[in-house]
């Protein structure tokens, strides 16, 4: 490992070649996360999530052998990510990220030591680092959750063809390099507030709402109060509910699921984040050098919004292994009454093996619909247990 002196001559991420009209893609969607693979120093194929959250590009899980050629310039320095969740950071200078024919020279890296921030377990694949909203200064960006595609446009031979004029357009804020747009929420039938959103393909949630925010936010009466999955920000608990309808660019989602918490402190200008269960359901292209946003339905759109009714938080501690844990079982949930145990192990649901299932897989699986019944497999002590179980909506 090579400590040099900290430089800041970063460029942002561009075509390596002024010709290139676009670059197309592919994506991983996990836990509705959007995963691209990264090269870092011109490695192999590396898995980040895109997360239009974060400011600096953050290896989270690298090899000693690829860590070792990275020039790292400070020793290690604790980064609060929020809510008093610091991670230990080493900082590195003067790399090179490429994203097919995407690079970026003299790119600022953070370096999360040990097993602090192993995102792997959570998200059931190899997960390599997060990729922030600086990627995406210097295109027009199409997100294509059906084809699980991205296309970076060269905004210079980027035209608006026939094929988007069936697009609802919508200004785009930019605060921080980051992308907001303000809609309204539906709260109840008497109540209706503007709010203005992040938009964030690295969030799990399809809405979270700061109440403190806005005096004109409301909290449904119909609740629960739990902690809540995040990937950066620790122990979070707020109420998990749901709203009467969003609109974006005149397209209205109903009954959205929700969760209301404390914000952060560096999100004191807004009032919640836009996530992947909301954006999944949408094409989207967004043009930052323009302010502006497209959006239209998908196949996706009809879906019904739900939590995970089954109670269940699965992490995968082996990675590239098939192996998923029961970590966390929420209190008085279809699990802990079926009788789920912290520590037991899946190896199948509905009589397929967990050999054939994604972790991701089986979460979407936990929030299909109301009503649905699961036979699954656990192993426990060495002894194999099936238990029957059907989803629950809590509110």
């Amino acid at each position: 490992m090579n400590v040099v002196k900290a430089q800041d001559f970063s460029t942002s991420l561009k075509f390596k070649n002024k010709t290139i009209k676009k670059q197309t893609v592919k994506f991983e969607l996990v836990n509705n996360c959007i995963v691209i693979p990264v090269k870092i120093n011109n490695s192999a194929s590396l898995n980040f999530i895109l997360d239009t959250d974060v400011e600096q590009t953050i290896i989270t899980y690298i090899s000693k052998k690829k860590l070792s050629s990275l020039k790292i310039s400070e020793e290690e320095t604790p980064l609060d990510f929020g809510l008093g969740q610091k991670f230990n950071v080493l900082k590195s200078y003067g790399n090179k990220i490429s994203i097919g024919s995407i690079q970026g020279e003299y790119q600022n890296l953070l370096i999360v030591q040990g097993q602090e921030l192993n995102l792997s377990r959570k998200f059931g694949i190899e997960i390599n680092g997060i990729i922030g909203a600086d990627i995406f200064k210097g295109f027009i960006i199409e997100i294509n959750y059906i084809k699980k595609k991205i296309k970076f446009y060269n905004p210079d031979k980027f035209e608006y063809k026939r094929k988007y004029e069936n697009y609802y357009e919508l200004p785009l804020g930019i605060i921080s390099g980051k992308p907001y747009i303000n809609i309204p929420v539906k709260f109840n039938k008497e109540k209706t507030s503007n709010l203005k959103f992040l938009i964030n393909t690295g969030k799990e949630n399809a809405l979270q709402i700061f109440p403190e925010s806005d005096i004109n936010i409301l909290i449904p009466e119909k609740k629960v109060y739990d902690k809540l999955r995040t990937i950066l920000n620790g122990n979070l608990y707020g109420y998990k509910s749901e709203v009467e309808n969003i609109e974006i660019g005149e397209i209205v989602s109903e009954n959205v699921t929700c969760i209301f918490t404390e914000k952060l402190e560096r999100d004191t200008k807004i009032n919640g984040i836009i996530g992947g269960e909301l954006l999944r359901r949408f094409d989207i292209i967004i043009d930052y050098g323009n302010e502006r946003i497209s959006v239209r339905s998908n196949k996706n759109f009809r879906q019904e919004f739900n939590f995970n009714m089954c109670g269940i938080e699965l992490e995968a501690p082996y990675l590239n292994l098939p192996v998923y844990l029961i970590t966390e079982l929420r209190e008085n949930s279809p699990a802990e009454k079926a009788g789920f145990q912290i520590g037991d192990q899946i190896i199948a649901v509905n009589n397929v093996s967990t050999i054939s299932l994604s972790l991701s897989k089986i979460n979407s699986m936990f929030k299909s619909e109301v009503g649905k019944d699961f036979e699954i497999k656990i192993l426990r002590a060495g002894v194999e247990i099936k238990i029957n179980i059907r989803l629950e909506r809590e509110f």
